[in-house]
């Protein structure tokens, strides 16, 4: 079996209003902010590489035909999307997938108030947790593991202060 390790830094630059005027003032600056990606080949090996490791489980809520909504934390009004990570990948049998999400790659980041993983992927079966930081806190990094997959499409979309 192959194993694939994907590292991709994703910058993303957020400008202007999101939803409403509720959410982002028009004189804040202009955010550049980091997601990194690191698909994890075993879960074992992870927590290994990480003594002390403590998992927080996402809130999750399955939808049509694969279609499954991880969700942490509420959205807080001065809240504004400070990353964002998307990615699709395919394989010609089924297998279990692990992809690490963290928040930022580097420097300090925002204060995380909501964060939301949309899921596509060939089969129901899957979790995400939260592997360090969190919500209130300046980083957060979370795993996304999807179990007998032949595809997996996620969008991670990060909130913060």
């Amino acid at each position: 079996m192959k194993y694939f390790l994907i590292f991709m830094v994703i910058s993303v630059t957020v400008k202007g209003n999101l939803f409403d005027g509720n959410f982002v003032d028009d004189d804040d600056d202009e955010l550049d902010k980091q997601v990194q990606l690191i698909s994890v080949d075993r879960l074992a090996d992870f927590t290994k590489n990480n003594p002390g490791l403590e998992l927080e489980m996402l809130q999750m809520s399955s939808g049509y035909r694969g279609q499954i909504y991880y969700t942490l934390g509420n959205r807080q009004r001065g809240d504004r999307l400070v990353a964002t990570a998307a990615n699709n990948q395919h394989w010609p049998r089924p297998q279990n997938a692990v992809v690490q999400i963290g928040y930022p790659a580097r420097g300090v980041g925002a204060l995380v108030t909501y964060v939301s993983v949309n899921v596509t992927q060939s089969s129901n079966l899957g979790q995400a947790y939260v592997t360090k930081g969190g919500i209130n806190q300046r980083n957060i990094t979370i795993v996304v593991e999807s179990y007998g997959t032949t595809f997996l499409n996620y969008v991670c979309n990060i909130f913060g202060i």
